[in-house]
């Protein structure tokens, strides 16, 4: 399950980026079935459709990369989630201890609306783009190791910073990423506390009205971290995470593993257009080639192909279909625009406090439900 997508578009935006280099389709780039079409993605030699098919494929490579594009409020996986935290009573506490609240399942609480129980467990995450040398790729020089040629995929982390840093031995010890009730001189107030973004895609230390550290809850960021963010800005940028000898046979270096694990495909449309990294226009140009093939099965990419960005591949898909086709078009286009209704009022009040508050973070949080 892709992170970050509406369950309507899970599958379409899923689907993103790759190389321009075509070359042998391998089997786990990408097993779904389409049923009448196929993804014509595959075409492209480092085109992985999402990190557990790369995962499947690891031997196929020689070298993995990472490259460090920020901080993104995206979907966490709920055994990582930061809101399972503080789940032991505080006697002096009036809220019960908990500062979290249940999320990634049906159902609520007696204090939160219903939709928030059934809400994506959301929570600050590392986006990223990962470029491979695949074992039959040759010689490659240093400055291609990131590079249009070896781009595979963008991704959001599911586990915070925790997978991210590690690969790059980036210290994060110092940094709660645990939702927990804020306190000030010493008194327990109403709010909670834990790892959030700014705006410009830099990790804070934020604070929430009440319960759970909603991100339409957002009140005021307490922290700004420059230290860690300068260290993973300088850190990871084309930083070298799975390195194999002979073929695949023999491991040298291996954090891909980890971090795969702990990573979903994002998407450069919806709610986390803004986040997720789209080098090269790549992204954005499969995510148009995906778009094309459910609507005409027949569609092909060709060698020649130009790259689109975004707004060139929502003009060229409104350009090729009927009205019918334009509107299923949009709606999968538009992955989440539900959530966005749904906390449309909570998120201006939230604006508006970080209007008042004088910070960077408007619009950090836009269209989360949770």
């Amino acid at each position: 399950m892709t992170r970050g997508c509406g369950a309507v578009v899970r599958a379409f935006c899923a689907l993103l980026g790759s190389t321009i280099t075509p070359g042998f389709v391998f089997a786990a780039k990408d097993s779904r079935s389409y049923g009448t079409y196929k993804n014509p993605n595959t075409f492209y030699s480092h085109y992985w459709k999402d990190a557990s098919n790369v995962l499947e494929d690891l031997s196929q490579f020689k070298r993995l990369y990472v490259q460090y594009y920020g901080c993104a409020w995206s979907e966490q996986d709920s055994s990582t989630h930061q809101y399972r935290a503080l789940k032991e009573n505080d006697k002096n506490n009036k809220n019960g201890g908990n500062a979290g609240v249940q999320c990634g399942s049906a159902g609520g609480d007696n204090s939160n609306s219903w939709y928030v129980g059934m809400g994506k467990c959301m929570g600050a995450n590392v986006a990223f783009a990962l470029y491979g040398i695949l074992n039959d790729d040759g010689s490659i020089s240093k400055r291609d190791h990131c590079s249009k040629k070896t781009f595979i995929n963008s991704f959001f982390t599911i586990d915070g910073l925790t997978s991210f840093a590690r690969a790059g031995n980036v210290d994060i010890s110092a940094q709660s990423q645990q939702c927990a009730w804020y306190y000030e001189n010493g008194q327990l107030t109403g709010y909670t506390v834990t790892t959030g973004c700014s705006a410009t895609g830099r990790f804070t230390t934020d604070i929430f009205s009440g319960r759970g550290c909603l991100g339409y809850n957002y009140y005021n960021t307490t922290n700004y971290l420059d230290n860690l963010n300068d260290s993973l800005e300088k850190e990871m940028q084309c930083t070298l995470i799975y390195e194999s000898k002979n073929d695949g046979q023999k491991v040298k270096t291996d954090y891909a593993t980890s971090l795969l694990t702990y990573s979903e495909a994002c998407t450069v449309e919806g709610i986390y257009k803004n986040r997720c990294p789209n080098p090269h226009k790549i992204v954005s140009t499969y995510e148009y080639n995906f778009a094309m093939a459910q609507m005409n099965s027949n569609y092909t990419v060709t060698k020649n192909f130009a790259y689109l960005d975004v707004e060139q591949a929502v003009s060229a898909i409104k350009a090729s279909t009927s009205a019918l086709m334009l509107l299923t078009g949009l709606a999968l286009f538009t992955g989440g625009a539900w959530q966005m209704r749904i906390t449309h009022k909570r998120r201006i009040k939230a604006e508006q406090r970080a209007i008042d508050n004088g910070n960077d973070h408007l619009g950090a949080y836009d269209g989360v439900i949770a």
